[in-house]
């Protein structure tokens, strides 16, 4: 069949729209959806790659910038920015007899004995309790991270050995057919294997859904398309700055805004510079006159001893957090070290069952291949040994878990 240069120029023309169509398409998605690409090697790095991802941080620079202007305020010549107010008369709608009169009044309030200072110190807490809010909030991101972290490592290791044991039965299965076909064995030995199979590979499907999942949440979190495949060390001693006593933070700020409420018992003094200029007739010449004004508000108590409950409980309020969060800490260590006690026995006897179970499956490997025992008794030794090193694998992933909450009960950063 001939084709026409037409019909062979629209489909080449076709074929190139299409390409363009599917180019198109690729930049679109990684513009709109990027690609996690990002490998990172180490937990630190994949909890840096997390942090940077957190609003918390995104909004940092912003947030010490709000406190380091209200630092600059006290550095200024008034508590509060100053005023100018602007007066007319006349008398042109009533009498008119020519007078006239401009007032122009300058106020500035003041700072009252202790005010600066105390507004000072009390910024200075704020900034010290924004930076200790942060180190705490990346604190808790790096206890999610070392959780995912491990169960994506352990719903890996699941998958793995679902895999190994995918191969293993398709390995015995052609043994088994082989040996059938030699008059060996029985047709029913090879179903049996084939069951083993079967069962096999729903297994590793659902394995593989898992640790599908684990990676996405994972990916979701930090932005890494793998995951560090390090192991922690634990430590000893707690952090010096655990980011869980935040309320230590708290009460030295509620003890600064405290300070703060003594030292302005009342609204700030206010002192007003006047120029008056007028005359009253209209042949009059004009006159200047100048006013001082100083202005001081009365306190009032029942307003002032609100404020200052409020302080005083929002005070003792973090006083009575201090305590708590120190024994939540000492009870957390004290768990999480348990814990590790019991992973690290749990993997020493998981080990011991291993290697038994090892054991015997070779054994009765060789005893089946000489023929000495049957095929269900060998299934049974295998699917024995497969479960045993899956306890033994996990049993040590879940050791390393146990580190991780160690450090992360000690308030240790990866």
């Amino acid at each position: 069949m001939r084709v026409s240069p037409l019909a062979g120029f629209v489909s080449k023309y076709e074929g190139n729209m299409s390409f363009l169509r599917l180019v198109a398409v690729a930049v679109m998605t990684t513009v709109l959806f990027p690609i996690a690409s990002v490998q990172a090697e180490t937990l630190h790095e994949a909890l840096e790659s997390a942090w940077n991802r957190q609003p918390a941080q995104r909004a940092e620079t912003a947030r010490l910038g709000e406190l380091e202007a209200k630092r600059q305020a006290t550095t200024n010549l008034t508590p509060l920015p100053s005023s100018i107010s602007l007066g007319q008369r006349t008398d042109q709608i009533g009498s008119n007899v020519g007078q006239r009169q401009t007032d122009i009044e300058f106020s500035a309030p003041l700072w009252l004995p202790g005010q600066r200072d105390s507004q000072r110190a009390l910024v200075e807490a704020e900034t010290s309790r924004f930076s200790a809010t942060q180190i705490y909030s990346k604190w808790r991101l790096a206890g999610e991270v070392r959780d995912l972290w491990w169960t994506t490592r352990l719903s890996q290791s699941e998958k793995d050995l679902a895999n190994q044991r995918v191969v293993s039965a398709q390995k015995l299965l052609s043994d088994v057919e082989r040996r059938v076909k030699a008059g060996d064995l029985a047709r029913v030995d090879a179903n049996r294997v084939y069951v083993e199979l079967q069962t096999a590979s729903i297994a590793l499907k659902s394995a593989e859904a898992q640790a599908f999942r684990a990676m996405q949440q994972f990916t979701a979190l930090t932005g890494l398309a793998t995951i560090p495949q390090e192991t922690e060390s634990v430590n000893q001693q707690p952090s010096e700055n655990h980011p869980q006593k935040l309320a230590a933070q708290s009460l030295v700020l509620a003890q600064k805004r405290l300070d703060l409420m003594r030292s302005t018992p009342r609204d700030s003094p206010e002192l007003s510079l006047g120029v008056t200029h007028q005359k009253d007739f209209s042949n009059d010449p004009y006159n200047n006159s100048v006013s001082l004004k100083f202005k001081i508000p009365f306190s009032s108590d029942a307003i002032n001893q609100q404020r200052l409950a409020s302080v005083q409980a929002e005070q003792a309020e973090a006083d009575a957090e201090q305590g708590l969060e120190t024994a939540r800490i000492e009870a957390e260590i004290a768990s999480a070290n348990f814990e590790l006690e019991q992973a690290k026995a749990t993997a020493a006897i998981a080990e011991l069952r291993f290697n038994t179970a090892m054991d015997t499956q070779q054994l009765l490997d060789r005893s089946f291949n000489l023929g000495e025992s049957d095929l269900p008794t060998r299934l049974l030794a295998e699917a024995a040994r497969f479960e045993a090193e899956r306890n033994l694998i996990k049993a040590r992933l879940e050791t390393g878990r146990a580190i991780s909450k160690v450090n992360q009960a000690l308030g240790v950063l990866p």
